[in-house]
């Protein structure tokens, strides 16, 4: 965009619905759970407007990671993966959210 002599570069989206992206309301001290949950209140082009996309995914990344680790440790409580996601996404959906895997 050029206004007088001055020119800025802008970021332009264009939907074919028509749609409007939000700004995501984040908290200050935000932490990996306020990311996962990005995903049940906002659409997939809200977090890559927002430049979250990454974030994102390293989220879900860590998460899973930590899904695995548990898994090694109650495994001999023949606590399975399936049980451990449940626990976690339950916990997560007592605040109304859920984090999608």
């Amino acid at each position: 965009m050029t206004v007088n002599e001055t020119t800025v570069d802008v970021v332009t989206w264009f939907f074919q619905d028509d749609s409007i992206l939000r700004s995501i309301d984040l908290p200050v001290n935000y932490d990996t759970v306020d990311i996962l949950r990005l995903s049940q209140k906002y659409t997939k082009e809200e977090i890559e407007f927002n430049k979250l996309t990454e974030e994102h995914r390293q989220a879900q990344n860590k998460l899973y990671e930590d899904i695995i680790k548990v898994r090694r440790i109650l495994k001999k409580y023949l606590i399975g993966e399936g049980d451990i996601t449940n626990f976690i996404i339950s916990n997560i959906n007592k605040t109304g959210k859920s984090a999608i895997l």
